[in-house]
């Protein structure tokens, strides 16, 4: 990865990192009426889309896993990128989905129980420290300080401990993180791809097979006319 990425993605995780600290008010607040616990993945399944720069991320903290764990992780990456291509057959490196003839790929069934590959015998993530943005916001409703509210989702698990709560639902900076977000998935998608591009995604499963050290494969096409 050269340099201005690196620098990028570092900019970034203090993005992930205002997310977080919002959630640690949030569950704090809530105190023992939060239904999120260690050990709770029941939302870690399926397939959802996620950034380029959580990519990235995602892969600064797998290659810290020891070697074992990298063999097992792969392993079910691979075979989740196998089923895909059943079904896209035009899925290759890098893995973006982007491109594909069609977009049900930003709906994907509710009813897909696969574990995500990331979860280790117990449940818990491996990369928690370095998990994507969705998945550090999931569970709460989303509302700015200005009171915009950017999402009202909320987890079963939490919806007593929510709605009941006297403090009410914890407001955040949503709309300073998610227009930050913004500006540097369009800038490291740039360096990458050398275009002007708004939108790359791919899944957890695809993006550790992801290699950001070699530039030829981003010049796979990209339908710009749908980002």
């Amino acid at each position: 990865m050269n340099q201005d990425v690196a620098a990028l993605i570092a900019a970034y995780r203090e993005v992930l990192a205002q997310a977080d600290h919002w959630f640690d008010d949030a569950a704090t607040a809530l105190g023992p009426m939060l239904g999120c616990h260690i050990g709770c993945c029941d939302c870690c399944r399926g397939l959802f889309d996620i950034t380029v720069p959580d990519a990235v991320v995602l892969q600064m903290g797998f290659h810290r896993l020891d070697a074992g764990w990298q063999q097992r992780v792969l392993r079910r990456c691979r075979e989740r990128r196998d089923l895909l291509q059943q079904q896209w057959p035009e899925l290759q490196a890098p893995y973006l989905l982007n491109h594909l003839h069609d977009r049900p790929w930003q709906t994907m069934p509710e009813r897909d129980a696969t574990p995500c590959p990331l979860l280790d015998d117990d449940g818990c993530c491996l990369v928690y420290a370095w998990r994507p943005l969705t998945c550090r916001l999931h569970g709460l409703p989303q509302v700015d300080h200005d009171a915009e509210v950017f999402s009202d989702d909320c987890c079963p698990y939490n919806e007593e401990a929510v709605y009941q709560s006297t403090s009410g639902v914890q407001r955040g900076p949503f709309r300073q993180i998610f227009t930050r977000e913004a500006q540097l998935i369009r800038r490291v998608n740039q360096l990458l791809t050398g275009r002007d591009l708004y939108e790359l995604d791919t899944f957890i499963p695809l993006a550790l097979m992801i290699d950001f050290s070699d530039p030829d494969q981003w010049a796979q096409p990209v339908d710009t006319a749908r980002l």
